[in-house]
């Protein structure tokens, strides 16, 4: 769509809102949600309790430091994120054939520092889920909107057994769509010197494998179950608590990259006293977009 408006020398309609069924969640559970950018105009409220990252974007290391402010003065963090996003082009004897993009979030050093690495490889599981994915089709001389069943090992399904009994999170939650999801690596020994308990909240199955991201359409072998792979359940989300390793404990405080050279200061970062938090991390963010929550409360999925 971008595309074709640029072509056309217009510039193209500014992208709609995704997450507005997660905001109506937690509004109709009585929380005070209010939307904020995590810049210098509109920064996290000090009252703030907990701050939502779903699917950030190009995240500049002024708001890293404010996150990791956020979390260092006790606030509880919770961020849906992932590394690619997927393509679906009709091919020319039908089905489809489909390539990753890869995502750029900016919140992986800060997590990194945390204890949690987003895997850079892209994630099969052969627990997946059928998906209808919409095509334009050439009919007798007529171009018709379809929609066409794909079944691939990147729509992951996470069944109930995958979560975690005793998080009381996972409590009540059935099966969930992971959609193109990535798995989370955890560094047991820097969460160990922390003193930091990290539990998963649920896991992938237990025949899942990964795949270098190359350009150009995933070959068909791409979706078949490695025989070598050495993973299984690999955790998908991940519930932080503790006392959060502080990422800028040394050094200045980042300026805004909005702020001219010319009135930037030098100020150092602030010294906190150890406070105990909950960091909350699931490697997707596909998972809690409006047409998959709607569509998995029609299919009778758990949101």
């Amino acid at each position: 769509m971008m595309q074709m408006y640029l072509q056309m020398g217009q510039q193209p309609p500014k992208p709609q809102e995704v997450f507005q069924a997660s905001l109506q969640m937690l509004q109709g559970e009585s929380y005070d949600v209010r939307s904020v950018e995590i810049t210098e105009k509109s920064p996290i409220p000090e009252d703030a309790t907990t701050l939502v990252l779903l699917a950030p974007k190009n995240l500049e290391e002024r708001q890293l430091y404010e996150i990791n402010r956020f979390v260092q003065k006790g606030g509880r963090l919770i961020v849906a994120t992932q590394r690619y996003e997927y393509n679906y082009a009709p091919g020319r004897q039908g089905g489809f054939n489909i390539s990753s993009q890869a995502v750029t979030s900016g919140i992986d050093p800060l997590l990194s520092k945390w204890g949690i690495t987003v895997s850079d490889r892209l994630l099969m599981d052969e627990n997946n889920e059928v998906l209808s994915i919409p095509s334009t089709r050439n009919v007798g001389g007529l171009r018709l909107q379809v929609s066409e069943p794909v079944q691939a090992a990147m729509q992951i399904k996470v069944t109930s057994d995958q979560l975690s009994d005793d998080i009381s999170i996972a409590n009540g939650v059935g099966d969930m769509l992971y959609l193109w999801g990535s798995r989370l690596e955890l560094d047991n020994d820097l969460l160990a010197a922390s003193g930091v308990e990290a539990k998963p909240v649920f896991t992938s199955s237990s025949s899942v494998w990964e795949l270098d991201a190359s350009p150009g359409p995933l070959p068909p072998s791409a979706f078949v179950p490695d025989p070598d792979s050495d993973l299984s359940r690999v955790p998908l989300a991940v519930l932080l608590n503790g006392t959060i390793p502080n990422a800028y404990a040394e050094g200045d405080i980042p300026a805004w990259s909005t702020t001219p050279d010319s009135a930037r200061t030098v100020t150092p970062v602030e010294s906190f006293e150890p406070v105990e938090s909950s960091v909350f991390v699931v490697g997707c963010s596909k998972m809690f977009e409006d047409s998959l929550l709607r569509g998995c409360r029609a299919m009778d999925w758990s949101c």
